[in-house]
């Protein structure tokens, strides 16, 4: 009886399974990566077919699996980095702060919320919450490593 149970409730589970985007299609998203629950909503990051790279958002439905902002072409965008893709974004002051091609951005979620927070950082990564401040390890090219810290 337990195993009968089970089985009903795993075909249930795949019955309301749905699939929001089909990877690889030369028409759709490609290398999805970085997935943040923020807002309420789902963010990652994926290219198009000409390797344009973009911040997405879902709510879970088709219809809301959306572009929130164009980033722009990098070729080994530390976005796709599958070893260490965590290290590059962090949810702080309710704000996604992430790395992307050597510019730190800043997004509250919205097209019109989401910026450029500071540029010409090589590698911005090892992101940190410390007595409220959001801290991370960037390289210069006087310096080369360094520790960073901002209050938002």
């Amino acid at each position: 009886m337990k195993k009968l149970l089970l089985l009903f409730l795993l075909i249930s589970n795949l019955l309301n399974a749905q699939v929001l985007e089909t990877f690889p299609s030369t028409s759709t998203l490609q290398e999805p990566s970085n997935f943040i629950n923020f807002n309420n909503k789902m963010f990652y990051f994926a290219r198009d077919a000409s390797y344009e790279f973009a911040l997405y958002a879902t709510d879970g439905t088709t219809a809301e699996n959306q572009i929130v902002k164009s980033l722009g072409f990098a070729f080994g965008s530390n976005l796709t980095d599958k070893n260490a893709f965590n290290d590059y974004k962090i949810i702080y002051k309710n704000k996604l702060y992430f790395n992307f091609s050597n510019t730190l951005y800043e997004s509250d979620g919205t097209t019109a919320g989401t910026k450029i927070f500071m540029s010409s950082l090589l590698n911005a990564k090892y992101f940190k919450i410390f007595n409220d401040r959001l801290y991370f390890i960037t390289v210069s090219g006087d310096y080369g490593a360094e520790i960073w810290s901002t209050d938002g």
